[in-house]
């Protein structure tokens, strides 16, 4: 979420980004379910659908990278996304998965 981002960046936690490399590959696009590093990280975010129009390369010069794939608990991943959020994008209260 965008509050713990800035957190992270108020105290140079990641002064370069979180990621040792920021390279979209083709051969992971940013289809449904797929997850993805906002940026240089260390947000990330899991694509609800297909968003490889909105982060791939067509839609900026520096594409957020992609990198793995939910390939279990979607139903879990539907419900989280059904909690309202804030202004900022984040939840409007925390979630717990136990």
């Amino acid at each position: 979420n965008s509050r713990l981002e800035q957190k992270m960046v108020d105290v140079d936690l990641f002064p370069e980004g979180a990621l040792m490399f920021t390279e979209y590959t083709p051969e992971q696009p940013h289809s449904q379910y797929t997850v993805g590093f906002n940026a240089r990280g260390p947000v990330m975010y899991i694509n609800m659908v297909d968003n490889t129009a909105r982060h791939g390369p067509e839609s900026r010069k520096d594409p957020d990278p992609c990198f793995a794939r939910v390939v279990e608990g979607v139903d879990v991943i539907q419900r989280i996304a059904q909690v309202p959020t804030l202004e900022d994008d984040s939840l409007e209260h925390p979630v717990y998965i136990v």
